[in-house]
């Protein structure tokens, strides 16, 4: 259960720095 809030937090966190490139890296780890 803790560990899906830290995921939504640290997507939320990407989203909120606007990083493209980092994003395609998470969703390639997800």
């Amino acid at each position: 259960m803790a560990y899906t809030i830290y995921i939504y937090i640290y997507k939320i966190f990407i989203n909120e720095l606007c990083g493209l490139e980092i994003f395609s890296i998470y969703k390639l780890f997800i």
